[in-house]
């Protein structure tokens, strides 16, 4: 049986993009989410779905490694565009997913152009957000990211613990494939049916992945008392990201874009749309 590797988690590269500062990427992260949620547009999020690909491109992290992120929230984000059809009951009637069955039965969940629209939109939009994320998480050296907080005047802890989260998530995803290997080497089918294999994976993994997670905070806090985390109210970083003139010229020209291109589709001229 193949291992599955871990799909979360910092890639070393030698690209440009890993070599920026970390707080210019999660300035340009939280810009492209603005957008992403903003923009009501499906033009919007294909132009931004598109400039996604671009960048994992320039970090040299290949668009299947990419794809993988989306196929564990696939379910999810299909389900929310599900309801989102469903439940959009106003514009041009399509069909009814529940025909007339009687007289006074039905019809039921109408299919309309606006709703099949708003559930292709926001599909798109939830994918270039967890895009974006990905890129940054896969592009940032956690600790760096952690350090580079420190000049903001954030205090170390804080910092820490998002250092923490952002390591421990590949860690417990390893775990997740592994728990799930030895599943199915059990004769479990964890992995089967689209609806019934994700409700299956959380009931033959989640309590080995808690027990297991119960065990590393254990440990992980002895290792912090035995070496005094939190006893002196600032730390030093044997490499502390500068900002150089890329970086400041990709803040200024990330912000003047973003807030152009708000003022320009909500104030000047509407978004145009693909479908509605």
């Amino acid at each position: 049986m193949k291992m599955r590797t871990s799909s979360f988690g910092y890639l070393q590269r030698k690209s440009f993009i890993h070599r920026l500062n970390p707080l210019t990427k999660f300035l340009v992260l939280v810009f492209l989410v603005i957008l992403a949620v903003s923009l009501v547009s499906d033009v919007a999020s294909l132009c931004i779905f598109g400039f996604l690909l671009l960048g994992y491109v320039g970090a040299g992290i290949s668009l299947r490694y990419a794809f993988r992120r989306l196929r564990r929230l696939l379910t999810l984000i299909i389900l929310i565009a599900l309801v989102q059809l469903l439940f959009t009951h106003y514009g041009a009637i399509l069909f009814y997913l529940i025909p007339p069955l009687a007289p006074e039965f039905g019809p039921f969940f109408p299919i309309t152009i606006e709703g099949i629209a708003n559930a292709v939109n926001l599909a798109f939009r939830l994918i270039n957000i967890v895009l974006a994320s990905a890129l940054f998480i896969t592009s940032t050296d956690p600790s760096q990211f952690a350090a580079a907080l420190t000049s903001l005047r954030i205090p170390y802890r804080y910092g820490y613990t998002l250092v923490l989260a952002l390591r421990l998530v590949p860690l417990f995803d390893e775990e997740s494939n592994t728990v799930q290997a030895a599943q199915q080497a059990r004769g479990i089918p964890v992995d089967k049916g689209l609806i019934r294999g994700f409700f299956r994976r959380i009931r033959y993994t989640f309590l080995p992945l808690l027990f297991s997670a119960l065990g590393r905070v254990d440990a992980l806090t002895l290792a912090m008392d035995g070496r005094g985390f939190g006893y002196a109210p600032t730390r030093t970083y044997l490499n502390f990201p500068a900002f150089s003139f890329k970086d400041w010229a990709i803040i200024t020209a990330s912000t003047f874009l973003t807030v152009f291109i708000i003022w320009y589709f909500f104030f000047i001229a509407p978004l145009p749309f693909i479908i509605g």
